[in-house]
């Protein structure tokens, strides 16, 4: 297959969803985790609230039960950016570890807090304007703010791969996302939109029958409970709330009791689920788009450049040459007088002339190499 569509088919959208359908269970182990994790939070918070709910001091009550709301958005917080590390590893083939990546995203809390600030204040200082206006004004205000939104979204969406994954900074990370993104902005616009609404729908779809049919089971505790919370005051801390529920339903028995809190857990799973399986199709994508980044970015090798020897020209052979003249007049150039008419013994003996021994009768005379003796110069 040629290499151009190689790379075309590993950027198409049907590649990407063939390979997030690959990895869905994944992606529901690793949600089984996150939501185990999160249900004991804020069990803890929840215990705490009420264990001290029987206190005289409200302030004391109310001070410590704002702490743990406080703790248990924090954990949130913390569970939802480790989703990045662990669809990540997800489409790496890597192991899950979910500990891992809790820790990773603890560690660069402060870069993920500030850039989450960053988004936190640009949307809040662009809404800012919708306060003074009324009317018209302000819904065409707001549509124009939403569709800003809409615009740079795709554009940013990867801040959190950056952080996690490439230890950027936080204005490193919204430009490296920018870059990575580009002239792709509407295949991937339109990807990360279809998927959050389908998965929402979905996702929302489920825990609605799911809701209902356990209201349907328990339709007096599902009332009541519903009376209760509408008395409650909305400004009331959730955990707060969730220990005056479970106290109002454990007095309607423990079938009750377990089938709510089934419900519930069943609830926190499906969020968990429907969240990382988009931030999965993120992931997914990031891959992607890095990998094809890092092929069309790459630099063509050098060529390599020619050595002086390999800078050879024939020509050169024929600088120094002196003028050769030939006589082509003459038919025979080989003078019969000299030793052409010899043999080869004959020839080999007027050369060797010089080393032969007229008193040996023309035999060859070897010569005898004599060579100093040491011990002769020691004893000068």
């Amino acid at each position: 297959m040629p290499y151009e569509r190689v790379l075309k088919e590993s950027m198409s959208t049907k590649g990407i969803i063939m390979k997030w359908f690959k990895l869905i269970p994944y992606a529901a182990l690793a949600s089984l985790k996150q939501s185990a994790l999160f249900a004991l939070f804020n069990a803890f918070a929840v215990f705490m609230s009420f264990s001290f709910y029987e206190k005289d001091n409200p302030d004391c009550f109310f001070n410590i039960a704002m702490i743990l709301s406080l703790f248990s958005l924090g954990v949130n917080f913390v569970l939802g950016y480790s989703s990045v590390k662990l669809m990540q590893d997800g489409v790496n083939g890597q192991k899950q570890d979910v500990l891992g990546a809790v820790i990773l995203t603890v560690k660069k809390i402060i870069i993920i807090f500030s850039s989450f600030v960053l988004l936190a204040a640009a949307i809040y200082f662009t809404l800012l304007p919708a306060m003074y206006l009324s009317g018209g004004f302000r819904n065409w205000y707001l549509f124009m703010a939403a569709l800003v939104y809409a615009f740079f979204s795709p554009y940013i969406i990867f801040y959190p791969w950056m952080i996690m994954l490439e230890d950027k900074s936080v204005f490193d990370s919204f430009r490296a996302s920018y870059h990575l993104v580009r002239s792709r902005w509407i295949k991937y616009a339109l990807l990360f939109f279809l998927s959050a609404l389908i998965l929402f729908f979905a996702v929302m779809g489920i825990i609605f029958v799911a809701g209902f049919i356990s209201v349907r089971i328990n339709w007096d505790v599902a009332l009541s409970l519903w009376r209760l919370n509408q008395f409650l005051a909305d400004a009331m801390p959730f955990n707060i709330k969730a220990a005056l529920l479970f106290t109002e339903m454990a007095s309607f028995g423990f079938k009750a009791a377990f089938s709510l809190t089934a419900f519930m857990l069943f609830s926190l799973y499906m969020a968990f689920l429907g969240f990382n399986m988009f931030v999965l199709i993120l992931a997914i994508s990031y891959k992607t788009l890095n990998d094809y980044e890092l092929i069309v970015s790459r630099e063509p090798e050098k060529e390599k450049e020619p050595e002086e020897r390999d800078n050879f020209e024939v020509t050169a052979l024929f600088k120094n040459v002196k003028e050769i003249t030939i006589d082509t007049k003459e038919t025979e150039t080989f003078d019969d007088s000299a030793i052409g008419h010899l043999n080869r013994n004959e020839t080999l003996r007027q050369f060797n002339k010089e080393d032969e021994d007229t008193a040996n009768f023309g035999r060859p005379k070897y010569l005898v190499h004599e060579y100093p003796d040491p011990e002769d110069d020691e004893k000068k």
